[in-house]
């Protein structure tokens, strides 16, 4: 499944760039956004009902007990995308309020370069995040604990190579893509690129809750600390700049990476100990993977 949204994507973008390329404008790029999306789905949806027969639309399995109990969860899901609005676009609308389009330019472009950069690493999520279920399901505590350390330990040591890089080759690129209209500020750049690998960090660490649909209480301190630093950003903004802007993003992402890891050690029955001992290390068990064996078996 999660290979046919990667499809999806791919086939999305792949449109996208066919009408930038043919010089059409954003009206033929959204419509050709939408038509991708529509044919890929209807496609999975026909995988889907040759593979998975016994999974049908309808109201014929409802039960009302289920749909009670995942409502909060379901609910408190919608925080973490209206907590990212704050966090992206609320930012953005308020540096253009107090700083001006120039300051929005350098944040956006900055911020963009370091978060694609480092988008690669959040894919990991999607394939934890079923099988953290699986073992929940199964209450194998020992699974869901190795599911943890191993997904943080490859998004741990990841994130360090992509820092790296972006370290070497970020104001190269940054020149290159902009064509040397957006300078480079090497303090926001650097509060970003933090920023950027703590959320990938936290991000795989939430999955232990998120697949589990125990979530909530995660999704409301997100919320209220995207907000908080919103109203912060509005605030003190005028008189640190972009800088500042920066710090207040870069404290919100060390608020959440120190609440979900703990969250998630204690829901795994983990020890701050053992895990730190296993993510420290570099994460040759991929090389098995390489090799075709399980990584589970350590």
């Amino acid at each position: 499944g999660q290979f046919q949204l990667s499809l999806i994507a791919l086939f999305e973008f792949i449109c996208l760039v066919g009408i930038l390329v043919l010089g059409l404008g954003p009206l033929y790029a959204a419509v050709s956004y939408a038509t991708a999306r529509i044919l890929g789905t209807f496609i999975m949806f026909c995988y889907l009902r040759h593979t998975t027969p016994w999974l049908t639309p309808g109201i014929r399995g409802v039960r009302i007990g289920i749909m009670k109990r995942l409502f909060m969860p379901s609910i408190a899901a919608m925080a973490f995308p209206l907590g990212n609005v704050f966090n992206i676009q609320g930012i953005r609308i308020v540096v253009g309020m107090i700083l001006g389009p120039v300051a929005v330019t350098t944040l956006t472009t900055l911020r963009t370069l370091t978060r694609i950069a480092l988008i690669l690493l959040r894919s990991v999520n999607t394939i934890i995040q079923p099988e953290m279920g699986y073992a929940y399901g199964l209450r194998d505590m020992n699974l869901m604990r190795k599911l943890h350390r191993r997904s943080f330990q490859v998004n741990l040591w990841g994130s360090l190579i992509v820092i790296l890089g972006l370290i070497v080759f970020g104001d190269l690129f940054l020149i290159h893509w902009t064509d040397g209209k957006v300078k480079m500020d090497f303090t926001l750049f650097a509060l970003f690129t933090a920023a950027s690998a703590i959320n990938v960090l936290w991000a795989s660490s939430l999955m232990v809750s998120f697949a589990t649909n125990r979530h909530t209480q995660i999704a409301k301190a997100f919320f209220l600390i995207n907000l908080s630093g919103l109203i912060l950003a509005y605030v003190f903004g005028p008189k640190f700049g972009l800088s500042g802007v920066g710090v207040i993003i870069l404290c919100i992402e060390l608020f959440m990476v120190s609440f979900v890891i703990q969250r998630s050690i204690e829901m795994t029955e983990d020890s701050w100990f053992k895990f730190i001992a296993i993510v420290k290390r570099p994460p040759e068990f991929l090389l098995d993977v390489i090799k075709e064996k399980k990584y589970y078996n350590d």
